[in-house]
């Protein structure tokens, strides 16, 4: 199921977390090529869910989470900066105040540890090369000696 958190980075930025999940029974899984399937399943499904350079472009982080009598819960993430999102976000938030989604304390403590290790800022710049050449993002390779 796709949903979006909003967190506030350590440093004070405004940040999204797009998150999607699945959770498959044991005989499933194992009928349906395990755990490399069923993590290929919800990336297609959060970036089909999400239009944002993140979602599209990113790595996204994957939390595989097993559950008791066999099933396996994967999680795709993806720490997003765009206003747009944000903005999507704090509104959906703000209509459903009286309900927190079980994840939200989960995707928030994620988005922290992303940004502790530095990998946001990473992202924020290709999201700002990607609105001035959008496209897929190509690896950039640095010769030796440069």
């Amino acid at each position: 199921m796709y949903r979006s958190t909003t967190a506030t980075l350590p440093d004070g930025t405004k940040a999204v977390v797009h998150s999607d999940s699945l959770i498959w029974e044991k005989a499933i899984l194992r009928g349906n090529g395990g755990l490399a399937n069923l993590g290929a399943t919800v990336i297609e499904q959060l970036r089909g869910a999400g239009a944002c350079v993140a979602v599209q472009h990113e790595d996204l982080g994957v939390i595989v989470t097993p559950h008791r009598g066999g099933a396996t819960e994967i999680t795709a993430r993806v720490l997003c900066t765009d206003p747009t999102c944000l903005t999507a976000a704090e509104t959906h938030e703000q209509e459903l105040f009286w309900v927190q989604h079980p994840d939200t304390p989960a995707a928030r403590a994620w988005a922290t540890r992303r940004a502790v290790a530095g990998e946001w800022q990473l992202q924020a710049e290709r999201e700002s090369i990607a609105h001035y050449y959008p496209g897929p993002a190509v690896p950039l390779h640095v010769r030796e000696g440069q």
